[in-house]
């Protein structure tokens, strides 16, 4: 993500968004011997340890991220922002338009965005074909499910085959519509 331009652009305090991902598969080896077992004593006092501070930073069976407020840091640039965005906006791309939506600093012109998020565990499956395998989940600042929805743009415009074909990029065309404003 360009963190950078976002830093330099962002005048105002936006929230970050959430993620999760499975806590480590040891922590669930252990938590199976224990449920095995059903008796805690069978188990050394390293695995007893492991099983206690795993409860208290981990508190089940997701490790969770993000949703904080963040505070501008000495942007450079205070003027309008019209981001073009698509169905070709993903990962990184969602990253840096996604604050932007989130508190009204830019126009988001154009298609809904593509709704993934990185990274991805990839899977070689050895036609020339690869597999990618989301390895955390995301969610808007609101707590509601990100991948497979996107971010919706303030102003939809939905370029047709004809446009396509004939090289017209309606969607900056409507950008520079809203820019002279």
């Amino acid at each position: 993500m360009p963190r950078s331009l976002l830093k330099a652009l962002m005048d105002r305090t936006y929230r970050n968004s959430r993620q999760s991902t499975p806590v480590h598969i040891s922590a669930l080896e252990l938590a199976n011997k224990i449920n095995k077992s059903g008796q805690q004593n069978e188990m050394s006092e390293f695995e007893k340890g492991y099983r206690a501070a795993s409860a208290a930073v981990f508190g089940g069976s997701e490790l969770s991220w993000g949703g904080e407020l963040v505070p501008p840091d000495k942007p450079v640039f205070h003027g309008q922002i019209i981001l073009l965005v698509d169905g070709g906006c993903a990962s990184a791309c969602e990253a840096f338009a996604g604050p932007f939506k989130n508190n009204h600093r830019a126009t988001l012109v154009g298609e809904t965005t593509e709704g993934t998020a990185g990274p991805a565990f990839m899977v070689d499956l050895d036609d020339g074909m690869q597999l990618g395998i989301a390895a955390t989940r995301q969610y808007f600042p609101d707590g509601t499910e990100f991948e497979g929805v996107g971010i919706k743009p303030d102003v939809e415009v939905h370029p047709t085959i004809d446009d396509l074909k004939s090289g017209r990029d309606t969607i900056l065309i409507k950008a520079l519509e809203l820019a002279e404003k």
